[in-house]
């Protein structure tokens, strides 16, 4: 049932998205192998940006 709907029917007034990622380690080797398969030299940028962070937030995040 999407979370619409159930949020609906539970009373709530909004629901509040937060577009995150955690990456532990052997989650993040994987997923810098599969971004560079993708998107060859993006893995250099991603781990500029956000180091060896257990928890990242987008750089749209306004939160």
């Amino acid at each position: 049932m999407p979370i619409l709907t159930r949020g609906k029917e539970a009373g709530a007034k909004f629901i509040y998205p937060s577009m995150r990622m955690t990456l532990r380690d052997r989650q993040r080797e994987y997923y810098y192998l599969k971004l560079d398969e993708l998107f060859p030299g993006m893995s250099n940028q991603y781990k500029r940006t956000y180091g060896n962070l257990y928890f990242c937030s987008s750089s749209n995040d306004n939160i």
